[in-house]
């Protein structure tokens, strides 16, 4: 199996630094752009399969890549849904840090089990990733599959994949509108690339 893990193109939230969770934002210029540049860099792979978070900068991120590669539409999975930020969602850090300085903290102690207010922590993330990776995994068994996701979901994603667990969280890393690439078969999960962002903001 060839996966391709890719994050959605910069959103208008991006572009302020504000923490997105499930606030519906869109694709500034520069995601569009970067959406466009992801699918004809992928375009010669031939993937027929494109799964996406149901959030509408994934969205129109995947619907621009089933446009040039000739697929009909993408699956939507809520596994692949960005983290569930609740209080912090559209603040800045700085915002958050001035609200709740609390949170704050508490986040910082302790990144996989601290439940932000009216939202989820990392291990409920991880435990979607996982499920969603899973059924991946079953299902598309031998196939070229694209995943268009949130950062935190690939970082998950690629410390699963590659070390069995979350603890590598940290060491992988993707601006908008790149992609890894890893190749699952008899021998285990391999990373073949990791790509960052192919059009990047000018400010």
């Amino acid at each position: 199996m060839e996966l391709f893990l890719i994050r959605h193109g910069r959103t208008e939230d991006n572009a302020l630094k504000r923490y997105t969770g499930r606030r519906e934002t869109m694709l500034d210029t520069v995601g569009e752009e970067q959406a466009e540049a992801v699918a004809w860099a992928l375009e010669p792979h031939d993937i027929r399969t494109v799964i996406c978070s149901p959030l509408m900068c994934a969205r129109q991120t995947a619907q621009r890549l089933c446009f040039i590669w000739g697929v009909l539409e993408p699956e939507f999975d809520a596994d692949w849904t960005e983290m569930d930020f609740g209080l912090a969602a559209g603040l800045t850090y700085e915002e958050l840090k001035a609200k709740a300085p609390e949170v704050v903290r508490g986040w910082a102690d302790d990144w996989m089990g601290f439940t932000l207010p009216d939202g989820e922590n990392g291990a409920a993330l991880y435990g979607r990733v996982k499920r969603g990776l899973d059924r991946i995994m079953r299902e598309h068994a031998g196939e070229r599959v694209a995943v268009v996701t949130h950062l935190g979901c690939i970082r998950f994603a690629l410390s699963h994949l590659l070390h069995g667990g979350p603890e590598r969280f940290w060491d992988y890393a993707l601006g908008h509108g790149g992609y890894a690439h890893i190749r699952a078969d008899e021998d285990g999960n391999k990373l073949v690339g990791l790509t960052d962002s192919l059009v990047l903001p000018a400010d």
